[in-house]
């Protein structure tokens, strides 16, 4: 009987179809405290596995490939399961050598996630023996594809009276809440991201909801990313007719850390009631990384070090492989000064997630400072190739510049005094030459010594003197003074720093806050803060007063007009504008000053301008708000106007005569539009012209005035009607045949009574 060197079985756990993605689960579930199920899962010779053991056979294999499949939905309440796989075999007739050995692959959704082999130890050709492998501990999403590989060597199934046949062992627990499932955008499932992952830079996160709150009912799902407590991406996802749902985190174009990252998901139901669940994933970077750990913290490269000229010093650098697959590294040096450095290895292999270590060793007597070594890092089996650790030789010469006080204020004429501290930071002793200059002219600023000698890990003060002039342009001055330093031995070495001095006036005064802005219409007021400075050592009493408003205005100081200013102190005073209706909208410039009566040289002031905002008002009255007039006849109505704002206003009106709805132009005006001073009235004529056709009762005039402050309306009724003379003539013209009638009638009775 010919070798069947491999029989595969094939299983797939369910035909349950899933989206997208749930193809690829990494997950976690939110369990219950059901006991531990077991189901005992048997071979059939027909293709079918089931929980019904074979009756006395082993499945007959007729072909290489035979796909075993449940005959119902055994697997449907398990979603984190342990795998055994038991099978009965036989060494095959005519092997006088070979041990039976079995492979057994796990397939989730057709990706292979287990791999293992196991050997009988039992050389024996019958009676047909059992195998028992414990595959281990898997998760799976309810619904997905699982297929088991059987391949058999010098070995054939057999059927066990006892035992009753091949097959699986899985115990698991039932899913009754919802689990989380992370994948890559190739749809393979993992916990392992990389960073800056650009354009792959994508984590699915998906699950199945199943009956979470006991009705079904679920509001919504929340997903929330977290590192190191920073949530990094949240969002709702995507609820999907089937019961399961979705998130996408698009990293691709987004600064991501490496390290551990927590997906949590929180279901929601129309109640408020609430289930979590989360997992965790990591972000690890690709390829090779280098770190020193003579130079920097365990963690992710690139790393940098220093060495001083002259001197020399070495490095451990380790090489990491953070990546999936061993890796063969080559290291070379390159940059101008290369050749100072040595590599103890230059070809090194780094497995899986290894660290394999190597030390630098520097030499650099005789080179010019700023000068730098680079190890580039190719990675042959992969894309990776990065320059990872830099040495820069810097100078042994170093110091600094510390001022103990940054910034004085003196009064003008007067000096401010700084002590300077110069800090040797470097390896060496050293010289340095200060300078110290100033920014203003007439300021003037001097050291105590220019040059001095400060010896390594010492420190040496120098005083800086700084002279303010005695006349200032202004209440105050400030004046930058620029301190530099530079290395005798090292011209390259040098330091900097500044100091600021404010000279101010015997007396002077400054604004803390300033709302120039009058408004009339808000009955708002200008307001300005101010405080008044007497830098004398002697108390001094002052009078305010304000230059460049008119009476119209009303102004103020709180507390008064008259304060008293401490030697050396000082006082806040609040000034207040605010202008009467009189006072024309504009810019207003103004001087607040500060002066001592007895002495009038002491004195400070400061200038403002103050904005009167414009303000729209205008006053409307009408002569008469009724009148009579007769058809055919003429009459007016007076309109005045008056100017209450505080701007000239450009002002339109227009008329309106209407009755009943219909609108007649039997009407005028005088001026329809016209300019309106400040402070002005104007008087307009509105003409009203009656036809005689016109009918008899009331017509409303409406007034509608146009200004900058918007719009005003005034009405007023126009009554026609006829004169007596017009109504007689009127009842004769509609009554004329009666009339005539009557007329005939009469004067036929006179006739006849003279006849008589």
């Amino acid at each position: 009987m010919p070798m069947k060197k491999r029989i595969i079985a094939l299983m797939i756990a369910s035909f349950l179809l899933v989206p997208l993605f749930t193809l690829f689960p990494t997950s976690v579930v939110s369990e219950n405290d059901d006991e531990m199920q077991q189901i005992r899962l048997y071979f059939h010779e027909n293709g079918i596995m089931d929980t019904i053991p074979p009756t006395n056979t082993a499945p007959t294999i007729t072909a290489d490939n035979v796909t075993f499949r449940i005959n119902n939905t055994l697997l449907d309440d398990f979603y984190t399961v342990n795998i055994t796989v038991v099978v009965f075999v036989a060494k095959q007739h005519g092997l006088t050598a070979g041990t039976p050995n079995v492979t057994i692959e796990i397939y989730d959704n057709n990706i292979l996630i287990a791999n293992k082999s196991f050997s009988d130890v039992n050389p024996l050709y019958y009676p047909a023996h059992e195998i028992n492998m414990n595959v281990g501990e898997y998760t799976f999403a309810k619904g997905h594809i699982i297929k088991v590989s059987i391949y058999l060597k010098n070995c054939t199934l057999a059927y066990d009276a006892t035992s009753r046949g091949s097959g699986l062992i899985i115990e698991g627990k039932s899913i009754t809440d919802v689990c989380i499932e992370t994948r890559n955008v190739r749809g393979e499932r993992t916990d392992i991201f990389y960073p800056n992952d650009w354009p792959y830079g994508i984590i699915n996160i998906s699950g199945k909801v199943l009956d979470v709150f006991g009705s079904g009912d679920i509001k919504g799902i929340r997903v929330n990313i977290t590192h190191e407590n920073d949530t990094v991406a949240q969002g709702d996802a995507t609820i999907l007719p089937n019961g399961t749902y979705f998130f996408v985190w698009n990293y691709s174009n987004v600064e991501v850390d490496p390290g551990l990252y927590t997906c949590s998901v929180t279901i929601f139901d129309m109640s408020g009631n609430a289930v979590n669940a989360s997992v965790n994933i990591s972000m690890v970077e690709k390829g090779i990384v280098l770190t020193s750990p003579s130079q920097t913290p365990e963690g992710y490269g690139p790393a940098r070090g220093t060495v001083s000229v002259g001197g020399n010093t070495s490095y451990v650098i380790r090489v990491r492989n953070v990546g999936k697959v061993p890796l063969r590294v080559h290291l070379l040096l390159t940059g101008q000064d290369a050749s100072l450095g040595r590599l103890s290895k230059r070809d090194i292999n780094v497995t899986e997630g290894g660290c394999e270590e190597l030390s630098l060793e520097v030499d650099s007597d005789g080179k010019p400072a700023y000068s730098t070594i680079n190890i580039t890092v190719y990675a042959y089996n992969s894309d990776y190739e990065y320059t990872l650790f830099t040495i820069t030789y810097v100078s042994p010469y170093s110091f600094a510049l510390s001022p103990e006080k940054t910034n004085d204020t003196v009064v003008a004429g007067k000096n401010a005094t700084f002590t300077i501290s110069v800090i040797n930071t470097g390896v060496a002793e050293l010289k340095v030459n200060l300078t110290a200059e100033t920014n203003k002219d007439g300021w003037h600023a001097s050291l105590s010594a220019n040059t001095i000698k400060v010896e390594k890990d010492k420190t040496v003060s120098v005083t800086l003197s700084v002279s303010t002039p005695s006349a200032l342009h202004d209440d105050f001055e400030v004046c930058v003074v620029e301190i530099k330093g530079v290395c005798v031995e090292d011209e390259n070495i040098t330091a900097n720093t500044s100091v600021s001095v404010r000279a101010v006036r015997a007396v002077w005064m400054e604004a803390v806050h300033e709302d120039l802005t009058a408004d009339v219409g808000r009955e708002k007021n200008a307001e300005i803060t101010l405080i008044l400075h007497n830098m004398l050592n002697e108390t001094k009493s002052f009078s305010l007063y304000v230059d460049g408003l008119s009476d119209d205005w009303n102004i103020g100081f709180s507390p008064s007009s008259k304060v008293t200013v401490k030697a050396e102190g000082s006082v806040r005073i609040t000034f207040t504008a605010y202008p009467s209706k009189n006072v024309r909208a504009g810019d207003y410039p103004i001087k607040i000053t500060a002066t001592v009566p007895q002495e009038p040289s002491l004195s400070a002031h400061l200038e403002f301008t103050i904005i009167n905002v414009e303000y729209h008002s205008i006053s409307v009255g009408l002569d008469k708000e009724s009148i009579k007039v007769a058809l055919s006849q003429n009459t007016s109505i007076l309109l005045s106007l008056g100017n209450t704002g505080n701007v000239d206003e450009h002002i339109s009106v227009i008329v309106n005569l209407t009755k009943d709805g219909v609108l007649y132009d039997w009407v005028s005006v005088e001026e329809e539009s016209f300019i309106l001073s400040l402070n002005a009235r104007k008087n307009i004529t509105i003409s009203i012209n009656v036809p005689n056709e016109a009918q008899e009762g009331e017509y409303i005039l409406n007034i509608v005035i146009s200004y900058g402050g918007g719009e005003r309306h005034e009405n007023a009724t126009v009554i026609v009607e006829r004169t007596f003379v017009q109504g007689l003539i009127h009842t004769v013209q509609s009554n004329w045949v009666p009339i005539i009638l009557f007329v005939i009638i009469l004067g036929m009775v006179v006739f006849a009574r003279r006849k008589k």
